[in-house]
């Protein structure tokens, strides 16, 4: 029947499908699915129903925000008790969540002999360094026709690059630069990758997750361990190398950003089990730094904001809150702002149709390839600069195109940065 609709009427089923989520196969972020478990709002609570008798799969399981740990677990158990679903958990670090569901769902290791896979997959050696400075660094990464390096802030990553770009093909990687292009620069780092030519690498823990790139030698400025294991993730990828090599080193410097609260903690728990554990990521390693960091976390921590007694106290009368709990359960603070970049003819055409249409809104996921996220100190910034024009109060968009660079994205001259957001 399809075949004899119109193509726009065939797009539109499609994309009311994928919105209600009635649809096979569903592809969303953790943000998108828990918020939504979470939401007393129609338009996002429309679609629940049809998760009922799913497969359900996270892959990254360890990216899971530990401030709602806890209630996004019991979710999930409720899920496979009431609503007959299958739950599987993905990741190369396995976090430690087998105490949180109730004691009468046990979760089981899909693969029968894992610590057995784990050494006939075992690619790299991680190497614990002490403190270096920027220019120590540039000289170590030089001294190799390839290697990545991944530090924690995204304007350590712009002096970093800014310093090896002189001694040859160098590439950088950060939210600073919108989709298009970080999808444009991985293209050709896969590239000179694949053939053999001179490649290294800056980028921020963006390509952690879901960048299939293969270094030699990765050096990892120091975070916590399941940070680094992502990190070792991106070394001796395809098994090239009898071993690769991971480098875990401290920034002396100031724009590395001494990690802090949390992520200080995980960095302190991270150097206990290198003082523990010969491999310092094997599977015992990550399931002993799970349960530490969730240890010194605390029950609080692990629900921030109280979810689950939002549902408990008045259970016994159906007295739920859910009004309150929609709005306390976000994943994602609204700290950071949205800023369009017209990197080529197509955003600077969407751009201009947007300014021209009586519903610029409709023209926001098109346009959603050409944005960055920037924090509130940075964007009173640019707003102060002039450079930022404001499209009928919905879309801002950077005008002054020498504030982009075509190598690192957004320019901070002028721009003081505190580093990625956890889902940019």
């Amino acid at each position: 029947e399809s075949l004899h609709k119109e193509p726009a009427d065939v797009e539109e089923k499609i994309r009311l499908s994928a919105e209600n989520w009635d649809i096979p196969v569903v592809v969303t972020t953790n943000v998108q699915f828990f918020e939504s478990l979470f939401s007393n709002r129609g338009s996002k609570c429309r679609k629940l129903h049809n998760i009922a008798k799913s497969v359900i799969i996270f892959d990254e399981a360890q990216m899971l925000p530990i401030d709602f740990l806890r209630p996004c677990v019991q979710s999930m158990a409720e899920l496979v008790t009431n609503y007959r679903c299958t739950v599987v958990l993905c990741t190369a670090t396995q976090p430690a969540l087998n105490d949180f569901f109730p004691k009468t769902l046990i979760p089981i290791e899909i693969m029968k002999s894992p610590n057995e896979l784990y050494n006939c997959f075992k690619r790299v050696n991680v190497i614990l360094k002490g403190d270096i400075d920027d220019n120590e660094l540039s000289d170590e990464l030089i001294g190799y026709d390839q290697a990545l390096c991944i530090v924690n802030t995204r304007k350590h990553a712009q002096v970093l690059f800014n310093k090896l770009k002189k001694y040859g093909s160098a590439f950088h990687l950060s939210t600073y630069m919108c989709p298009v292009h970080r999808l444009e620069t991985i293209k050709e780092i896969k590239y000179c990758l694949d053939n053999n030519l001179q490649c290294r690498v800056v980028a921020t823990p963006l390509i952690e997750a879901g960048v299939d790139l293969d270094f030699p030698v990765v050096y990892r400025a120091v975070a916590g361990l399941d940070s680094i294991i992502q990190a070792a993730g991106r070394c001796n990828r395809n098994g090239k190398l009898e071993a690769g090599k991971v480098f875990v080193f401290y920034s002396k410097e100031k724009h590395g950003m001494p990690l802090k609260g949390r992520n200080s903690r995980k960095v302190q728990i991270m150097e206990l089990i290198f003082r523990r554990f010969e491999d310092p990521i094997s599977l015992d390693a990550i399931k002993e730094y799970f349960e530490q960091l969730y240890d010194i976390e605390g029950d609080d921590r692990l629900d921030k904001e109280g979810i689950i007694n939002m549902f408990e106290e008045g259970s016994g009368y159906l007295d739920f809150k859910f009004e309150e709990a929609a709005e306390k359960f976000k994943l994602i603070k609204n700290n950071t702002i949205p800023i369009i970049i017209p990197y080529d003819t197509l955003a600077e055409s969407l751009v201009d149709e947007a300014r021209n249409s009586m519903f610029p809104a409709t023209l926001m996921r098109k346009l959603q390839p050409y944005t960055i996220t920037v924090f509130e100190n940075e964007y009173r910034e640019l707003l102060s600069m002039g450079v930022i024009d404001n499209i009928k109060g919905i879309f801002d968009v950077l005008i002054d195109k020498k504030l982009y660079n075509t190598d690192t994205g957004l320019s901070t001259t002028g721009i003081e940065s505190y580093g990625d957001a956890l889902f940019a």
